[in-house]
């Protein structure tokens, strides 16, 4: 029988913030950890001191992230920061092997990515550089010289085909045109501002972006090959799996199909501030109530509706990124 994969976007859909003291443009030292300040080479992380993520509400799908922050300076003295938020970097030449969902088509905020400070919308700064080469050497002012987005992926190849000859050969001599014609480099981009936090005062910050959700699906599915190991499928989800399939409606001409979207959050970024989070509460929401949701978790989650599952912490410390798993099943014409 066909099997037949197709896998629609690779990537880590981050949002977590990040964020530091304000230093001097001249600044050269990258710290280890990760808070921004405006550096050589760009934004820099590091640790922040004396400034406390009181709460964090984290809601999850694979059509939509929201984020509730509350923080609060516990010093004695106004702190201002730059505040930043790193979307996944994107790999051009993959982009052009591979359908894409879950973007839109600006090249600089392809996750419709929206801050807002303390009820008032934030005019958001935005560092966007290119790398290439197994050293990852930056080529941004190579890319602008020509005059090729960045993100040329998310808004069309054809305009490296429609360059003129002598930039498309500087593309070429630069090694950043791969043997298929793809653009061989990678985008990274930070999403920034500055923010004053008053002494005892709550500063409250909403998020809310797109995902970078990847897809694939199966003509024939393997519940041991296609549930992500790193989503801790257990065996219940397995047979949840096989019950969904074998209840989709037959027909002679369609072909059951497993459907697999992953989302993935980076929360370690939460370690960042100082001490645990004070209040951590996760929502992730699979959509329908067919669908089937697996997670590594260890905070427990309670089923709260018939898509929703939730869990609350105190005083929690995140270890672990989160890798998320909704399948849902339908049946297809078969080619």
């Amino acid at each position: 029988m066909l099997r037949m994969r197709l896998r629609l976007v690779s990537g880590t859909a981050r949002a977590a913030l990040v964020v530091a003291t304000v230093l001097a443009l001249s600044v050269s030292g990258f710290p280890d950890d990760t808070a921004a300040t405006i550096g050589m080479g760009g934004l820099v992380f590091q640790h922040m001191d004396h400034i406390r993520m009181n709460r964090e509400d984290l809601y999850i799908s694979p059509l939509r992230v929201r984020i509730h922050f509350e923080f609060v300076n516990e010093s004695s003295a106004p702190i201002t920061t730059i505040v930043a938020f790193p979307l996944p970097d994107i790999n051009q030449e993959f982009l052009y092997n591979a359908m894409i969902g879950s973007i839109e088509k600006d090249p600089v905020n392809f996750v419709g990515f929206k801050t807002v400070v303390n009820g008032e919308p934030v005019a958001l700064k935005v560092e966007q550089r290119a790398f290439a080469g197994t050293d990852g050497r930056d080529v941004t002012a190579e890319l602008r010289r020509v005059g090729v987005p960045l993100n040329v992926g998310i808004v069309g190849f054809d305009l490296i085909h429609k360059l003129p000859k002598v930039k498309l050969a500087t593309l070429k001599r630069e090694r950043l045109i791969a043997e298929d014609g793809s653009a061989d480099w990678s985008v990274s981009t930070k999403f920034w501002w500055r923010q004053t936090f008053e002494p005892g005062k709550t500063v409250v910050i909403n998020q809310r972006y797109e995902p970078i959700t990847g897809s694939y699906f199966d003509y024939t599915y393997d519940p041991n090959d296609d549930l992500r190991a790193d989503a801790c499928p257990s065996m219940g989800t397995r047979t949840a799996l096989k019950e969904l399939i074998a209840a989709l409606p037959k027909c002679k001409t369609c072909q059951e199909t497993a459907v697999f979207h992953t989302t993935d959050y980076v929360l370690t970024t939460g370690t960042n501030w100082d001490g645990p989070i004070g209040l951590f509460h996760l929502t992730l929401d699979k959509l329908r109530p067919k669908n089937i949701l697996s997670t590594c978790w260890s905070g427990g989650l309670k089923q709260t509706s018939p898509t929703t599952f939730e869990s609350t912490l105190w005083n929690y410390t995140p270890r672990k990124d989160l890798k998320i798993l909704v399948v849902t099943a339908y049946p297809i014409p078969i080619p």
